[in-house]
């Protein structure tokens, strides 16, 4: 079993490929609420570790790739 610094540790060499909910909406340039609201409404990939939400860096933009021009909803709110 690994201790709890080992895998903060762990985590953090992965924080290229993994993001944070400030980090993507920076990157997305949408207001953190928006973005928690496609969480909650599963529109954009996620997963949580624990009770932490994360984002594959790969999986967003592939999300971005196949949902561009084909919704309306998400693109330039704010």
């Amino acid at each position: 079993m690994i201790s709890q610094s080992e895998r903060k540790e762990f985590f953090e060499n992965l924080s290229e490929d993994i993001l944070t909910i400030e980090e993507v909406s920076v990157w997305l340039k949408v207001k953190e609420s928006f973005l928690r609201a496609l969480i909650y409404q599963h529109r954009i990939p996620f997963f949580k570790l624990g009770r932490l939400v994360r984002f594959r860096k790969r999986d967003l933009e592939k999300w971005m790739a196949s949902s561009s021009g084909n919704d309306s909803q998400t693109g330039g709110q704010e």
